[in-house]
């Protein structure tokens, strides 16, 4: 049921949302990599700025350390990210929630 819910979230957020806070396409991103990497490994989403601009990215839990995943065609690869300050950290749900507050207001 749980799952259900979250393509449901994800496909809502993916089609037509739009976040005052952060645009483009960084949180539909983070959302896609966070749901394939969870299967695997514990996910977190960190929030914070590139070039004073906000964004969001996806990092997994792999023995021991956290690496930065990004959305490569049909893939999730883990990649490197020099330029990202991130300021907050979110669970998957709590990410979700969050995103579902954003888009109401």
């Amino acid at each position: 049921m749980n799952r259900i819910i979250i393509l449901l979230v994800l496909f809502l957020l993916l089609a037509c949302s739009t976040i005052p806070v952060m645009t483009g396409k960084c949180r539909h991103q983070a959302l896609y990599t966070a749901y394939v990497a969870i299967e695997r490994y514990p996910v977190r989403i960190a929030y914070g700025h590139i070039n004073n601009n906000p964004h969001v990215q996806t990092q997994a839990y792999v023995d021991g350390q956290w690496y930065w995943l990004v959305k490569s065609n049909d893939s999730v690869k883990f990649t490197e990210i020099s330029n990202f300050t991130p300021t907050h950290y979110f669970e998957f749900a709590d990410y979700v929630d969050w995103v579902k507050i954003w888009a109401n207001q």
